[in-house]
């Protein structure tokens, strides 16, 4: 058996290193003494090898870098997320050699720089393939993995047999050389069923059991499933805690741009606090009470706006809320609902007065009066008297129409009736005069006179001494002194005011025979 002392296995072929040509045979050695190989880089040994028939240098094998231009490199990194390395190059394979995600070149099943799964990387890389990836090696690199595997078996060989010993030894069994002979392989001859069972030492049997080792290949294969599991279970995560948040979100933006604000509150409000979907449920209630306004709906869009108001106060819905109502006042009055369209301008002046709008209230307060002030209205008084406070125009008029002296006369032949109307007595009669005096201003009084005048054109002038007030009654009496040779025809009774000389009021009786 030959004896390997400090043999070195050199680092698997790699893009950085790799074995010399120049490695000779193992060889038994002294004790003591140590026969090793020279690792050369992938330079020094093409300039070695610097030329081949053509005369040009051979080229060396390099890993393709992964770049945020590759089409997977997202997903890729995702994968790799919390993994304590992350990837630089293309996972890619040669034959029974590949290229790891570190760059390294490996053979088997992990790679022996950072532990990676082979089957775990051809897994995630396998969804992509780059065009025009290198991944070929030139034929230089290929005899020289030729001769790692060489070694390689040797290496293995070599820990089976030290595995082997140590067992032996274990056991109290004589350690027996095994030769590097065709014959070192064969089995025992097996025991013929005739001959007796052979004896096993006493110390054998009572040996403890050595625990079972799992098998190296069922150990990669549960790693790879748990590694699949978990990768699953992230994924799971990330889509249900990312990916699908991020996909509602986007799906509302898309419904609120397109006017479809319901539906985009809706799937806002099922998000939660994600991102600013607060902010954007806010900006689509206004947007709803934009349109109700546009549509003339403005008490929907009162309503919508205070909504957006209970989210988040803002001047800007305080103003449209204010327009929404001046815009009803608007409305009533153009239908003459007067009492209706004030109310509506009230509420607008409560959160903001302004000139524009008191003119409206104005304008909607002399309309009132127009309408009502004839019945007798307390709040139509009300309003003409606060419009002729400002001098609004045309209020005057309607305040001396209102305010003037009103003038009912009564003739007939008795003094105490103020009912019955006469057109024609009798000459021989006294005529009664009766004036109901009515108007003027709140405790006004007015002073007055009369004139008369008979059938036969003669004309007479009396003052009434006294001042006369809204309901005072007046009573004047005429008759001629000697009806014998009283005129028929009419005497005429007109009241003024002293103060004006305005005519007041006229009646007249036609005196008969």
């Amino acid at each position: 058996m030959k004896n390997l002392k400090n043999f070195k296995h050199e680092k698997e072929f790699d893009t950085k290193t790799l074995i010399s040509d120049t490695i000779e045979s193992l060889r038994d050695t002294e004790p003591g003494s140590s026969d090793t190989r020279e690792a050369v880089t992938l330079k020094e040994l093409a300039q070695s090898r610097a030329e081949d028939a053509d005369g040009k240098e051979t080229l060396l094998y390099e890993p393709r870098p992964l770049t945020p231009d590759d089409d997977i490199y997202d997903e890729i990194i995702e994968q790799f997320a919390t993994a304590p390395t992350k990837p630089k190059y293309w996972f890619e394979e040669f034959g029974d050699y590949w290229s790891c995600s570190c760059g390294h070149i490996n053979k088997g099943d992990s790679c022996k720089n950072c532990g990676l799964e082979r089957d775990l990387l051809r897994s995630l890389f396998i969804l992509h393939k780059p065009a025009g990836e290198p991944g070929k090696l030139n034929k230089k690199l290929k005899s020289e993995k030729e001769k790692v595997d060489k070694e390689e078996k040797l290496h293995a060989d070599k820990a089976e047999r030290r595995r082997k010993r140590e067992a032996e030894s274990g056991s109290g069994l004589e350690v027996v050389p095994i030769e590097d002979s065709p014959e070192s392989n064969k089995l025992p001859a097996p025991v013929s069923e005739k001959t007796s069972e052979p004896q096993i030492p006493a110390e054998i049997q009572n040996a403890p059991l050595k625990p079972h080792k799992p098998h190296r290949r069922a150990i990669i294969l549960v790693t790879i499933l748990v590694l699949i599991a978990m990768v699953t279970a992230a994924g799971a995560a990330i889509y249900v805690y990312l990916a699908a948040p991020a996909i509602k979100y986007e799906e509302a933006l898309e419904l609120q741009k397109n006017g479809k604000y319901s539906e985009a509150i809706k799937k806002f409000t099922a998000l939660g606090d994600y991102q600013d979907c607060d902010e954007h449920i806010w900006e689509c209630y206004v947007s709803i009470g934009d349109d109700y306004y546009n549509d003339g709906r403005f008490e929907d869009a009162i309503d919508t706006y205070n909504t957006a108001m209970d989210l988040k106060e803002s001047d800007k819905l305080y103003d449209k809320i204010r327009k929404c109502h001046i815009a009803i006042g608007d409305k009533y009055y153009k239908n003459k609902k007067y009492k209706k369209a004030l109310a509506a301008y009230a509420s607008a002046a409560e959160m903001k007065e302004s000139n524009s709008l008191q003119d409206k209230i104005n304008a909607a307060k002399f309309g009132y009066v127009k309408v009502n002030l004839d019945d007798g209205s307390s709040t139509a008084l009300k309003y003409m008297n606060e419009l002729m406070d400002i001098s609004y125009p045309g209020i005057q008029e309607i305040y001396d129409e209102y305010y003037e002296w009103h003038i009912n006369i009564i003739a007939n032949t008795t003094e105490e009736d103020y009912s019955t109307d006469l057109d024609t007595v009798s000459r021989k009669d006294t005529v009664f005069f009766h004036v109901l005096l009515s108007g003027g201003e709140p405790s006004e009084e007015i002073q007055l006179y009369y004139e008369i005048s008979w059938p036969n054109g003669q004309s007479q002038i009396y003052d009434l001494d006294s001042t006369w007030k809204d309901g005072s009654k007046i009573t004047a009496g005429f008759q001629y002194p000697i009806p014998l040779f009283g005129k028929e025809g009419q005497l005429t009774f007109n009241l003024y005011d002293k103060n004006t000389q305005e005519l007041l009021g006229s009646d007249s009786i036609t005196f008969r025979k």
